[in-house]
């Protein structure tokens, strides 16, 4: 999986579906689905009893001011996912506020579902959306026992921390360190 810190999961954003990227998300004024919570708090979502949208939605919860994310960025998020529910209970299958670091992968090349790729290239850093994704544009519509998110409409609460380039690298020069009284470090095993 490439989900980050949330590498363990298997349900992570990182265990794609292939589709082709065709999908455009629909940006709506509200979903109808109750969010608690601003940016950079894990969300409380309360889901309306009501059939789940069949295409890519997303809403814009907070507007956030940072430059726009890009495609084949490495993006920085936090997020919550949690199951829409058309029988029985909503299921939150994972999320990266628990583990309290955040997530980090590559937007827009095929490297997270495609309901990611789709609705979160082209938004702001700072910004927290609600996205609805179905399930052809998350992990298919089979059920599955080792995923509980597939085989259903999921909802995301997303917040845009960071991204950058993947050709950032560092520049400078090497410095040998210089003055007396520092401690010396002897390797143990070349003692042996």
């Amino acid at each position: 999986s490439t989900g980050g810190a949330s590498a363990s999961s298997t349900q992570t954003p990182g265990t794609a579906t292939p589709v082709p990227p065709s999908a455009t998300p629909k940006v709506v004024e509200s979903l109808g689905v109750k969010v608690t919570g601003n940016f950079g708090d894990k969300p409380k979502l309360t889901i309306p009893d009501k059939k789940p949208p069949a295409d890519l939605r997303v809403e814009i919860l907070e507007k956030g001011s940072g430059p726009e994310v890009t495609a084949g960025q490495s993006l920085v998020v936090n997020y919550l996912g949690q199951t829409w529910p058309t029988k029985g209970k909503s299921k939150v299958f994972d999320n990266s506020y628990d583990q309290k670091a955040p997530a980090a992968f590559t937007i827009g090349v095929g490297g997270v579902i495609q309901g990611w790729d789709s609705s979160l290239v082209g938004q702001q850093l700072g910004t927290r959306l609600l996205v609805s994704i179905p399930q052809k544009l998350a992990y298919g519509d089979k059920t599955s026992e080792d995923n509980p998110a597939a085989g259903h409409t999921l909802l995301f609460v997303v917040d845009l921390i960071s991204a950058y380039s993947q050709d950032v690298s560092a520049h400078g020069e090497v410095l040998t360190p210089s003055g007396t009284g520092l401690p010396q470090i002897q390797n143990q095993s070349d003692a042996m």
